[in-house]
This record gives structure tokens, sequence and C-alpha cells, in this order.
């Protein structure tokens, strides 16, 4: 396991066992933080992009009629609550 070597050098450079093992746990934590991070960045960089592209697909699909349809239906929901 690479965590063990790493134990095992960080042991062989002076660091006892128990500090080597919390500083190797330490590194895992703060890189598993980093993968969370990056994932929710990117889930929130695809979620931007899928509502622009849909915006643009729409905008490109509708007529004048079907805008004005559309902007009617949403006001009757708001007015409905």
């Amino acid at each position: 396991m690479r965590a063990a070597r790493v134990a095992r050098a960080l042991t062989q450079l002076g660091l006892d066992g128990q500090e080597a093992t919390r500083l190797v746990e330490s590194a895992r934590a703060e890189i598993q933080q980093d993968i969370r991070r990056a994932r929710a960045e990117l889930r929130a960089e695809m979620g931007g992009l899928a509502v622009e592209i849909a915006e643009r697909i729409i905008q490109r699909s509708l007529r004048g009629e079907d805008h004005e349809r559309l902007v009617q239906d949403a006001l009757a929901r708001l007015d409905s609550r």
C-alpha cells in the first residue's frame, strides 16, 4: 500500500511512526476534500452550461407566439400560488 510506504519513508527521515501515519492521513483527508470541492465546482459549471445551452436552443426554436404563450403560462402559474 502506498500510504504504508510513505509512512515508512517518513519514519526513515526521523519522524516516529505515529507522526508519519498522522501526516499521511492528514494529506489523504486534504486530497479527498480537494476532490470533493473540485467535483462540486464541476457540477456547478456543468449546470450553468446546461442552462446556457438550453437557453440557446429555446431562443432558436421559439417563434414569437410560442414565447408569448410560455410567458402567459408562467404568469398564470405565479398567480395561482
